[in-house]
């Protein structure tokens, strides 16, 4: 891969955004509002000025409480041009879950969406209430400030130009996403201006090229780190248009995947279901500008990505990574998806990066093919998780790799496989069951709209796959034997789920970037226990 330049991560992409004078760079999906390449350097210029005149300085933590929209770009570059430290909350927290971030990040400003700006309100009442300093507020909605929240517009008006920053790119902190890391609560993650910058050239080079030609569609949220990073930067960095989505609303996503000719969509693979699988996804059928659906934050099933790939015309594949890796550390490249043999795959390593696979017990590399956990080191890897000496030390090896979690393989092709998570294999009398691979199974079955697979406890057998089903729209009569029987001869006995295993739910229990919450389905599988103890 290319040097890393010696600059700020916003100072690089406002260099960038000079090459592409007045293209459109963020488009309003609902109102159509666009802001053009050459309106950006003065937005995030004057927002930063706005900020340092409010007491933002280096080293301090901007927080952004807000759904995707066209002015968070400006306010997160704002942020980390200043050298304050940016700080993304979920749009859906809640007000105890913001407080808590806020506390744990050491946030002094704080950035609303309108949509947002109640909880933003609880929250900073919490935190202020535990004694911390008062945070400045503000809203990217100018009708919903009031006394105590200014309007986003004054900080677009700017103030006298702070002074140049003097921290260093390479170990200075830009962004700090958070992450329940392989295991825990959430935690701050440090990374750098140049672990991100490091990872928008990696992804240029790993053929996730972008030009002035393409739209994108922004439902992945600008909080999370595929979103921010694979998503936002990279199309800003590469001169591509953005139509940003505050939440997803199937609607309005298929309008605008129709209406704005967009050429990539980046997606999780709920959306891959939905396009592949959902009645409604036929009223905008064919799709001509639409050339490729990019997976990833979770193992994208090889059914799934046929289904998809067959329904719509469209090229699809997999990437992977994490947040800790600001986040891509693996891309299928075009070559190798188009010609059919990475089918599953989440692809190659990506440059300036090594990877090990370790036996999950003893720690001893695996052979090729062979599964392991995957262990990786590169400059996209984080500086640390916040305040977590403890956390730091059980995350990264004596050689300094990170322990990802994460069980997969690597073939003979150089093609890496991930299968599932270390601390969600299920054992079923020793043998390791990867959740994932059910649910790709199960997710091949017509009448599925979705599937998320637990472990739950069996005295013989220390314990058995559990599924929960959605039933797709037309198939309300699929019942738990047609979904048992369904498995049979595509999975071993032994991660064979029985009729009285599946249950049917109204929906699958997940995160903003697609990763299904299996901690809540063993939470509700630990209470209903609980329940019938007591009984």
């Amino acid at each position: 891969m290319p040097p890393v330049p010696d600059i700020s991560l916003p100072e690089y992409i406002i260099e960038r955004t000079r090459l592409y004078g007045s293209a459109p760079a963020l488009i309003d999906g609902p109102t159509g509002r666009v802001v053009r390449y050459d309106e950006l350097e003065p937005m995030v210029r004057s927002t930063a000025a706005g900020l340092y005149a409010r007491g933002l300085r280096e080293g301090d933590v901007l927080a952004i409480l807000s759904g995707n929209c066209i002015e968070y770009p400006v306010a997160l570059h704002a942020g980390a041009l200043l050298g304050a430290k940016v700080t993304t909350l979920s749009s859906m927290s809640t007000p105890y879950e913001a407080a808590r971030q806020l506390t744990d990040a050491n946030a002094s400003h704080v950035i609303a969406g309108g949509a947002q700006l109640g909880t933003a309100k609880a929250a900073v009442e919490e935190v202020s209430a535990k004694g911390a300093a008062p945070l400045r507020m503000y809203t990217f909605d100018d009708d919903a400030a009031d006394a105590d929240v200014e309007p986003f517009s004054a900080l677009l008006a700017g103030g006298p130009s702070p002074p140049p920053p003097t921290f260093d790119p390479v170990a200075h902190v830009a962004f700090i996403p958070y992450s329940s890391g392989t295991s825990g609560l959430p935690k701050g993650v440090e990374l750098t201006h140049k672990n991100v910058l490091a990872n928008i050239l990696q992804a240029e080079v790993a053929h996730l090229s972008l030009t002035t030609d393409d739209c994108l569609i922004g439902v992945l949220p600008f909080f999370h780190i595929y979103g921010l990073t694979a998503l936002l930067n990279c199309a800003l960095s590469s001169g591509a248009s953005i139509v940003t989505l505050p939440q997803f609303d199937p609607a309005l996503f298929l309008r605008v995947l129709k209406e704005h000719k967009v050429t990539v969509a980046h997606v999780a693979p709920p959306l891959v279901g939905f396009l592949a699988k959902h009645p409604a996804v036929d009223a905008v059928l064919p799709l001509p500008h639409l050339k490729e659906l990019f997976s990833g934050a979770a193992p994208l099933g090889v059914e799934l990505e046929g289904e998809a790939r067959a329904r719509l015309g469209v090229f699809v594949r997999q990437g992977y990574g994490m947040t800790e890796a600001a986040p891509i550390t693996h891309i299928v490249p075009y070559d190798r998806g188009r010609a059919g043999d990475a089918n599953g795959a989440v692809g190659e390593l990506m440059p300036g990066m090594e990877c090990k696979i370790v036996d999950i017990t003893s720690g001893d590399p695996v052979g090729v093919g062979e599964r392991g956990e995957i262990l990786l080191r590169g400059p996209n890897i984080m500086k640390g998780y916040l305040d977590r000496p403890d956390a730091n030390a059980e995350s990264f090896d004596e050689a300094g790799f990170y322990r990802t979690g994460d069980v997969g393989y690597v073939d003979d092709k150089g093609l890496y496989y991930v299968v599932d998570r270390v601390k969600e294999l299920i054992k079923v009398k020793g043998y390791q069951v990867p959740p994932a691979e059910l649910e790709a199974a199960l997710l091949g079955c017509e009448a599925i709209a979705d599937a998320a697979v637990i472990g739950i406890e069996c005295g013989k057998r220390g314990e058995l796959p559990k599924a929960y089903v959605v039933r797709q729209k037309g198939h309300e009569g699929l019942s738990a034997e047609a979904v048992s029987d369904y498995l049979r001869g595509k999975v071993a006995e032994y991660k064979q789920v029985a009729a009285e295993h599946v249950e049917f739910i109204e929906a699958v229990p997940k995160s903003a970037a697609g990763k299904i919450l299996r901690k809540q389905l063993r939470a509700m599988e630990a209470e209903r226990e609980r329940a019938a103890a007591a009984a």
